[in-house]
């Protein structure tokens, strides 16, 4: 009964809960999320509307961990780089609870349908526990990038400022010994 009520009115689940997830970023980019619709202007509104429904697809469908996870992958990754607390990267999934019980408040009141939802309920938990720790790889990744890029230009530093002791070592040892600089040590530095 609940899942057939789900599928049926996927699209309306969707729209309330891209709604209430988009409302966990600020006031403009909220705005900006719903209003502009082109995914090549708006890539990561883009990504939240179809992670969503495709979740949503899976948890009604078929609860299989691994192509869940690409869904949910989407909106991690986008929210791993936000620099979004680990709460607040993951809280969207608790959003789609309060969607589903808006949209089930229209509907005529069952005990089999309230039971249903606590049913379903625990798929979303379980969505959620996913969720984090995928988060927490996204991070990961996004530190340890950060952190090899840090260690590049760090080695390019050290790099430059090395050549440039070298030359000039090599220009204080030709004047302590009394001799004429070779042409190319008499170029400034960088020109060689």
């Amino acid at each position: 009964m609940l899942i057939d009520l789900l599928v049926k009115n996927k699209t309306e689940i969707v729209k309330r809960w891209v709604k209430l997830t988009e409302s966990t970023y600020a006031d403009k980019t909220c705005d900006f999320l719903a209003r502009v619709k082109d995914p090549f202007a708006n890539p990561v509104g883009h990504a939240i509307c179809q992670s969503a429904g495709e979740i949503v697809d899976h948890l009604c469908c078929g609860y299989e961990e691994q192509t869940l996870a690409k869904a949910l992958d989407e909106i991690l990754k986008i929210r791993s780089i936000q620099d979004f607390a680990p709460a607040r990267a993951v809280c969207f999934i608790f959003f789609l609870k309060q969607a589903i019980r808006e949209f089930l408040k229209d509907q005529a009141p069952s005990i089999q349908l309230y039971e249903e939802f606590l049913e379903f309920e625990v798929k979303i938990d379980n969505l959620i526990l996913l969720a984090f720790n995928m988060h927490m790889l996204n991070r990961e990744q996004v530190y340890q990038l950060k952190a090899n890029e840090l260690r590049k230009r760090s080695e390019k530093t050290l790099e430059i400022i090395n050549r440039h002791f070298d030359r000039s070592n090599e220009r204080q040892s030709a004047i302590d010994m009394g001799g004429e600089l070779p042409a190319e040590l008499t170029e400034p530095d960088g020109e060689s």
